[in-house]
């Protein structure tokens, strides 16, 4: 093992003792310095994990969360030196620690949606297709049929099994209002309901979509390379499908026909 991956090892190890070798320049303990900076280190990626994170924060309670976060922190280490990218393997790594932990079974589905949002916040800016290009396309047949829309960079199509919305609204109305929410001794039980989530953002603001099945199935056989025919092919329903047609002439959902 070399010094850096020593030092790397400790830095990620509360408790372990501070790598060999170090000194200070004014005679102090080396071991109490690596200490402290060590803490400074796992506070700020912990912080980093509630700033994405802060409905299931809220919801799990800040000292629970605060827990997982540093256990998290502790396993897997940021990549990159920006932090609102880190913690994109968390909502995964949350599922097992629900068992462990014996943690509310949509934690990690209220994380996925956190995550997603930060994501669609920060993601790239693209031109969406106004509603001239809408109308020249579905006025030409034989393109309608062979015509491939690219789904927007900022959306994002999140499949959950709990009502986790309400959680998430919930906290974000308190963080709107300056009233902080720390419920661990009063966990909520969310209703179960299937159903997909799209994430998207309009202009600055990013939304958060419940999407009928139809159109949740459409917008997934797009993002898997399918026609908008071939999307639209299973709604036999006209006016759903017009109806379906008209709401993505709305949203910024594509950034190419």
């Amino acid at each position: 093992m070399t010094w850096y991956d020593e030092w790397c090892q400790a830095l990620l190890s509360p408790g372990s003792p501070a790598p060999a070798g170090l000194s200070t320049w004014n005679g102090s303990d080396p071991a109490q310095r690596f200490a402290v900076y060590r803490n400074n280190v796992l506070v700020v990626l912990r912080d980093a994990l509630a700033d994405t994170f802060p409905a299931l924060r809220d919801h799990l309670g800040h000292s629970t969360f605060a827990d997982l976060a540093l256990d998290y922190v502790c396993q897997y280490p940021p990549h990159s030196p920006i932090l609102a990218d880190y913690g994109h393997s968390f909502p995964d790594w949350l599922v097992k620690q629900q068992v462990l932990r014996q943690l509310p079974s949509w934690c990690h589905e209220l994380a996925r949606l956190e995550r997603a949002y930060v994501d669609s916040f920060h993601a790239a800016d693209a031109e969406t297709p106004t509603l001239v290009d809408w109308q020249h396309l579905l006025a030409d047949e034989q393109r309608l049929v062979h015509s491939r829309p690219q789904l927007h960079p900022s959306l994002h199509l999140i499949e959950v099994q709990h009502e986790i919305l309400p959680l998430w609204a919930a906290s974000q109305e308190a963080a709107r209002l300056s009233h902080p929410l720390d419920l661990e001794d009063e966990r909520p039980t969310p209703s179960l309901r299937f159903h997909t989530l799209c994430v998207l953002r309009e202009e600055e603001e990013v939304a958060v979509v419940v999407l009928s099945q139809d159109a949740a199935l459409a917008l997934k056989r797009i993002a898997s390379g399918s026609s908008l025919a071939e999307a639209l092919a299973d709604i036999d329903d006209e006016p759903l499908r017009i109806q379906l047609l008209a709401h993505w002439i709305r949203l910024p959902l594509f950034c190419a026909l």
